[in-house]
Order: C-alpha cells, then structure tokens, then sequence
C-alpha cells in the first residue's frame, strides 16, 4: 500500500515521462520522413545525373534538368581583390557548398 500523496507523486510523474516519450516520438518520425524524402531525392537526381555522365557542353536543356537555382552574391573586397559568392543550388539535393568567385 502507498498513500494518495505518493501515487499522485508517482502519477504525475510517470504522465510527464508519458508526454516526454510521445514527443520524442514525434520527432523521430518526423526525421525518419525526412530520411526517406532525403533518400528519394538522391535516387531521383542519381537518375538525373546518370543522363549527363559524358556530357561535352553544357546547355540550358542540361541546366534545367540538374541547377534549380544560382544565387550570385555581391561584389567585396577581401586582401585587395573582389570576391563573390557563388551558390549553386542542384535539384533534388539543393546546395552543395559555396563558390568563390
């Protein structure tokens, strides 16, 4: 036998370890979907790439396939010279480090 205080004690804790673990749940489906959109996404632009493995020029037909997006930063001076970023962003997989142009 326990008395009413201990098992409201008892009680309340384990529905805060409850509510804790349905969260942690959540989280982790939600990371699991991103894995698997992740994973269908490298097959699709795996396919995508397959198409151009011997490519000898790039045109806007291989461009729109394979760049969604090419973002061009502004004009600085670093130790005397311009510098400018370049992010080219790849479909399906997005960006893919940063040029410096």
């Amino acid at each position: 036998m326990i008395t009413e205080s201990r098992y409201q004690k008892l009680n309340a804790e384990y529905e805060a370890e409850q509510a804790a673990l349905e969260a942690r749940i959540g989280e982790i489906r939600n990371e699991l979907c991103t894995i698997h959109q992740n994973r269908r996404d490298s097959s699709a632009w795996l396919d995508a790439i397959k198409d151009y493995a011997d490519i000898r020029e790039l045109d806007r037909i291989v461009l729109s396939e394979l760049i969604d997006k090419i973002t061009v930063g502004e004009a600085r001076m670093v130790e005397g010279e311009k510098v400018i970023d370049v992010t080219i962003y790849y479909r399906f997989i997005g960006a893919v480090g940063q040029l410096t142009a």
